[in-house]
């Protein structure tokens, strides 16, 4: 049987090790646990068809993931897990301007006509859109689209790993490096150097110092975003996730919680500090589109760091220079969408089965070059 080893545990990773384990491979996943990780922060939206960018590739990995989510939520209810942290909601676009509200309805409608998984499209007047989202602002129309969800990250990646590990997973919560031997890549953790058949980083903002402390040179860049969560009073389980004109979301998760984001800082380091500046643009977008959540109150603020490459396009594929070595990177603030999808894939390639995307499209030389570094 042959054995991989996975090192990164956010969603990515663990989508990875949860499809290969399924296929019946022996697989070790090293998760070190980082604080900052993108999925423990990570409340977001799938909805890829109301995005504005043009990159075909970027669309094709991003609506796939949407595509695939209802799947892979059956088959992780089916194993026992009960709740993997995915409802199909539905999702609001805010616009106080008639010609941008006509202008992404009629964008929205032709994109429908090759996804038929966005469902319902509805242009909502002022009165109707607060019947949706009572807290925005009376000057607000919005375009519904049905076929959108709602994803929180941890219970996502929980839920991956649960199934997984009743698969054969084995989970070591230990920090990893990589050596080349020879070619060939070995893992070391602390005292333990192993040689898997296959191995996959997945290790979202420290793939680059991973790779460059095995000697690769890295192009990867990392931004963190902060996420404010608040309690209203009102129930607010089956409300659709909102989207103001702009970078900013809201999404309901029941129970009273909401949470607000997430800004976009470009950082160096790994620092996952919550500024008051990021803290105090973040509120006066809030208030500025949703003024009845003025009263609502603070419960918490996350950060989490995310990876991106040049040109901003997640990237994948074998690693040149160390043979059976796959990396992906870059996913940055779509990997929630793409995540699963894209882990799906590398447990494809790594068990040479047939994919869906060409990793040829995604190529990894823009993110990690293909010599070693002296």
């Amino acid at each position: 049987m042959a054995n991989y080893i996975i090192i990164g545990g956010g969603i990515l990773g663990a989508s990875a090790a949860y499809h290969l384990s399924r296929i019946g491979c022996k697989v070790t996943l090293f998760d070190a646990g980082h604080k900052g990780r993108a999925a423990d922060a990570a409340a977001g939206i799938i909805a890829p068809w109301v995005s504005q960018r043009r990159n075909k590739n970027w669309y094709a990995i991003a609506r796939g993931g949407a595509v695939y989510y209802p799947e892979l939520i059956d088959k992780l209810r089916d194993s026992g897990q009960k709740d993997p942290g995915y409802q199909k909601v539905g999702s609001l676009h805010l616009h106080d301007l008639d010609e941008r509200l006509h202008h992404k309805y009629s964008h929205l409608q032709r994109r429908r006509e090759n996804a038929p998984e966005m469902g319902q499209i509805t242009l909502l007047n002022q009165t109707e859109t607060r019947q949706y989202f009572p807290e925005a602002h009376e000057r607000f129309s919005s375009v519904y689209v049905g076929g959108s969800a709602r994803v929180n990250g941890a219970e996502l990646r929980e839920a991956l790993l649960a199934a997984a590990v009743n698969e054969g997973l084995t989970i070591v919560h230990e920090n990893a490096s990589i050596q080349v031997d020879n070619g060939r890549p070995a893992v070391v953790a602390g005292t333990q150097k192993l040689h898997p058949d296959k191995l996959i980083v997945t290790a979202g903002a420290w793939t680059r110092p991973l790779l460059e402390q095995a000697g690769f040179e890295s192009r990867s860049t990392v931004q963190k975003g902060q996420i404010v969560h608040m309690r209203i009073r009102e129930e607010n389980k089956c409300r659709p996730v909102v989207m103001p004109h702009g970078e900013y979301y809201l999404i309901h998760f029941g129970g009273g919680k909401v949470a607000f984001g997430a800004s976009k800082e470009d950082i160096t380091d790994f620092n996952t500090d919550v500024s008051v500046g990021s803290q105090a643009e973040l509120l006066q977008a809030l208030l500025h589109v949703a003024p009845g959540m003025k009263n609502a109150e603070i419960t918490g603020i996350r950060t989490g760091l995310r990876p991106f490459t040049p040109g901003f396009l997640p990237v994948f594929g074998e690693l040149k220079g160390a043979s059976d070595v796959i990396v992906a990177d870059g996913l940055g603030a779509s990997g929630l969408t793409s995540g699963p999808y894209l882990g799906r894939e590398l447990a494809h390639l790594a068990a040479e089965r047939p994919m869906e995307l060409d990793p040829a499209d995604y190529p990894l030389e823009k993110a990690a070059a293909d010599t070693i570094l002296d």
